[in-house]
Parts: structure tokens; sequence; C-alpha cells
């Protein structure tokens, strides 16, 4: 569902105007035994669809982000950010526009 969850999110926000995105993350392993956790994340992912996450050594992170300290990362490029106030504000009228009653309180 996060796959999919998130490209329909990206249309939604598309279609009504809400302010998005698409900026990607870098999940960083900040020491040598943290590896192994990022790895975890990536079968993780795997299982659940996502199916463009780069694996980052140190200077693929500091070429990205020069402020960011790791040994490895997972750049997941997909991954964005929305107006969520934005988002919560156009609910209502979409509701009520489809018909729908608000009820606050």
């Amino acid at each position: 569902m996060c796959v999919r969850g998130r490209d329909l999110l990206y249309e939604f926000c598309g279609q009504w105007s809400i302010p998005y995105k698409n900026c990607g993350k870098i999940i960083v392993a900040t020491s040598r035994d943290q590896i192994c956790v990022l790895d975890s994340y990536a079968r993780q992912a795997i299982n659940n669809g996502v199916d463009d996450l780069v694996w980052l050594d140190r200077k693929a992170i500091y070429e990205l982000e020069p402020e960011i300290e790791g040994v490895a990362g997972l750049l997941s490029p997909s991954t964005g950010i929305i107006d969520s106030h934005s988002f919560i504000l156009k609910l209502p009228t979409i509701t009520q526009n489809n018909g729908g009653v608000v009820a606050f309180d």
C-alpha cells in the first residue's frame, strides 16, 4: 500500500493544487554496524514493492548532502513531502463538493 498510496497522494495533490515536492530521502548509517539495519530496510522495502532504492557510499552521500556524515545510505528518490496544512484544509471542501457533510466539534 505504501507505493500505491504515494502515487495516489502525488496525483491527488496535483489535481487539487496542494503543494508537494518529490525531493527524495536518504536513510543514513552513521557507523558500520548500522549497515545491517539499512540492509533490513532495503529487504523490507523490496517485499513491500519499493523498487527504486539506491545504495550510497560515503562519497555519494556527501555529493548529495554535504552536511551529512554517514558510512552508507539508502536513497529513496520517490519519497516526498506535502503541505499538510493545505491538504487538511482542502478535505472539507472536497467532501462538501461531493455531497458529504462535515461536522466540527
